[in-house]
């Protein structure tokens, strides 16, 4: 199933980065784009970050779990059940504008670490229909670009300021916080 959404994520065409876009990577600020979603309540995005550091540290940020869990304001736990070289799986849980989130991420590593994706894992409750994206790591002009696509289903109606929230700022404040990270190693 990963495979699947990522061919059909990484078909479609990507947006090319037009030079403001461009400027406001350089700045240290996030750019995202809000995609046709495959699923009738999901948020789709794309948004890249470009990180002053290599592309080593960006991935060892990319994938502190535990740093990333203490360093969001929305993330109020998660267990690690699957540990393994090219695969995680991690209980979360969460709460925003009075909604608690539950859910079970799966996150795949290349052996080159420049690309890890994540799904729900089906095995495991969740409170999230739907969950799949990938981070793609390389080189930028300043260190290492960071781009990120994802596709989120909430699975149930929630009102618009909550989906766009989770959707697109939650993606944003991700982004951010592993640069931060990656740029202080």
């Amino acid at each position: 199933m990963t495979m699947l959404l990522l061919a059909a994520l990484l078909s479609s065409p990507a947006f090319a980065l037009t030079p403001a876009e461009e400027a406001a990577l350089a700045r240290g600020e996030v750019v995202l784009h809000t995609l046709p979603a495959t699923r009738p309540r999901a948020v789709r995005i794309e948004a890249w970050v470009d990180v002053g550091a290599d592309g080593a540290s960006t991935w060892r940020a990319l994938t502190d779990y535990k740093a990333r869990e203490a360093s969001s304001d929305v993330l109020t736990g998660f267990t690690v059940y699957v540990n393994e070289p090219s695969r995680t799986c991690i209980a979360w849980t969460g709460s925003r504008f009075g909604f608690d989130l539950r859910f079970h991420n799966c996150y795949g590593m290349d052996a080159a670490r420049t690309r890890l994706t994540h799904d729900l894992d089906p095995s495991r409750p969740s409170d999230l229909a739907y969950a799949s994206g990938v981070y793609t790591l390389s080189t930028g002009p300043r260190g290492t670009r960071l781009a990120y696509v994802a596709e989120t289903d909430f699975g149930r109606p929630l009102p618009g300021f909550v989906t766009s929230w989770l959707g697109e700022s939650g993606a944003r404040e991700y982004l951010l916080d592993t640069k931060r990270r990656a740029e202080k190693r």
